[in-house]
């Protein structure tokens, strides 16, 4: 599974990044030709889910072609019941069989949300199997398709439909909004703190050609060796507004327990850290925490803590997608800022970013265990001047 979600793997499955790239480029063109406002937070989201399709299940959602809010999985309901459900394990399988009987619109939109996202899982194992059966091994080769495939080393054992499809749901739950969500906060940040955003276009510029019809986005290895400032804005916002905000919970093994602050934990019990609290302590990050400040990571104290910022999580079970998560959002990001300029549309709020008004500011976000910006982000683009780099 781990070889899926390999920086190797990215790169060979780069050409459908780029094609679902450059229809963004495109619907954002569109916009910015007629001068028309739109929805950056929308936009994102539809190209990521996309992206999963194609990556995971070769096949698009289609959401950026056909813009039907419909298609769209619904994660976050799935996300909310999951975390209530799981807050008291003892009672979880009890609670799944019965609640959906309780006679709550509220409740009941919750496991539509959750039904419709494993059908919608069950459907591409569905079209995959039979695509794999008539094309064998020479066809295309996406996520799962490799788990399809795969054999047991020494049985010759393949993974049944059961386990294809809550794979398959992984996919769909992990893989959508965490990563949409993650850009928009991203460009929410750039937005609302001017002198970053301005560093960031400049190093672009200066380390990158401008891109052509051959070349929709800029390539992995383009922006992963020449944009150290912009690997430094997406490891802020990671630390600053972190998406994947559900406490993970490990448990103690040894025998004489732990001591975590003075205090003693014994052996069997259950630890888990909010990371928006520990990407948020004084005594790790200083009293600017709450600043968007790449610059933080230039000093080499700091640059050592990023191995515990939990964005993915920590340790061997941390976020299978994570490199390709990353790298989605360097490519999306670097290109989107070399082709075009976007500014907030409110012109109260665009005026309180260009006198620093939002710096050490939190933007106002909604968490059920995983995070999204609260309402839309809504900007206009106007397409960049490719020969001046203005």
């Amino acid at each position: 599974m781990s070889h899926s979600f390999s920086i190797t793997s990215v790169r060979e499955m780069e050409r459908y990044l780029d094609a679902n790239i450059k229809l963004l480029r495109d619907k954002i063109s569109s916009f910015a030709k007629d001068g028309r406002a739109f929805d950056l937070k929308k936009l994102l989201h539809y190209y990521t889910i996309d992206v999963l399709g194609e990556l995971a299940f070769s096949q698009s959602f289609n959401l950026q072609v056909s813009d039907d809010e419909s298609l769209v999985p619904r994660v976050v309901p799935h996300t909310l019941l999951g975390s209530v459900l799981g807050a008291w394990p003892s009672m979880t399988q009890t609670l799944k069989k019965w609640l959906p009987l309780v006679p709550h619109s509220g409740l009941q939109d919750l496991f539509k949300g959750r039904a419709e996202c494993a059908k919608l899982a069950s459907e591409c194992v569905e079209r995959r199997l039979n695509q794999v059966k008539e094309d064998g091994a020479d066809g295309r080769t996406d996520i799962l398709t490799r788990l399809i495939l795969a054999e047991h080393p020494d049985t010759g054992e393949r993974i049944d439909r059961i386990d294809l499809e809550a794979e398959a749901f992984g996919f769909i739950i992990a893989g959508t909004h965490t990563t949409s969500a993650t850009a928009t906060m991203l460009f929410y940040n750039l937005l609302h703190n001017l002198n970053v955003l301005k560093e960031c276009v400049r190093e672009i510029d200066e380390k990158l050609p401008p891109l052509d019809a051959d070349n929709p986005a800029y390539s992995v290895i383009q922006v992963e060796t020449s944009l150290p400032y912009l690997r430094a804005c997406v490891r802020e916002n990671f630390r600053l507004t972190p998406i994947f905000t559900m406490p993970l919970e490990r448990q103690v093994t040894e025998p004489q327990g732990l001591y975590v602050g003075g205090h003693h934990i014994e052996q069997g019990m259950s630890v888990a850290v909010c990371n928006h609290a520990f990407h948020h302590n004084p005594q790790v990050w200083g009293d600017n925490h709450n600043v968007f400040d790449p610059s933080r990571w230039e000093d080499q104290t700091t640059a050592d803590r990023a191995r515990y910022l939990m964005h993915f999580g920590l340790g061997s079970r941390q976020c299978l997608g994570k490199t390709l998560a990353q790298t989605n959002i360097y490519k999306l990001t670097s290109t989107l800022l070399r082709e075009f300029d976007f500014q907030i549309v409110d012109p109260e709020e665009r005026e309180e970013a260009a006198r620093g008004g939002f710096v050490g500011k939190l933007p106002e976000m909604i968490s059920v265990g995983v995070s999204d910006l609260k309402g839309p982000l809504v900007v206009k683009a106007t397409a960049r001047t490719a020969a001046t780099g203005v």
